[in-house]
């Protein structure tokens, strides 16, 4: 945030687990839409809900960055137009990920950069 991005969750679990996962992380008003397979016309890999939550939060989606880790996820990315960033520390195999996203890193401080080229401004947690 201190970067000036904007968070928007989109899953295929169901909405009021995604609400309550984000709340547990004390996380919920960090994202300005939040969405689950209940809440989108098709789940993904379907680009349907990262329209909707693009269209909810009035961004382009050339202008997003969807990360995920699954498969889908980086379909559903490719397929809205967004670019998609693979995160090899979930539950499926790197290789099938490597095939569904242009971008794959393995650690948080990987991730960081590849959103944040160069780093996280000075004085943030990012």
């Amino acid at each position: 945030r201190a970067a000036g991005c904007r968070f928007g969750a989109v899953s295929n679990a169901c909405g009021a687990y995604v609400k309550a996962v984000l709340k547990a992380h004390s996380l919920a008003a960090d994202f300005e839409c939040q969405l689950g397979n209940d809440e989108v016309p098709a789940t993904k890999p379907s680009p349907d809900g990262l329209l909707q939550c693009c269209a909810s939060m009035g961004v382009q989606p050339a202008d997003c960055v969807y990360v995920g880790d699954a498969p889908t996820d980086g379909r559903a990315a490719g397929a809205a137009g967004m670019r998609g960033v693979g995160v090899a520390w979930g539950s499926h195999d790197p290789q099938k990920l490597a095939g569904a996203f242009p971008e794959v890193v393995e650690a948080v401080r990987e991730l960081r950069e590849a959103l944040l080229p160069g780093g996280a401004p000075a004085g943030s947690t990012a």
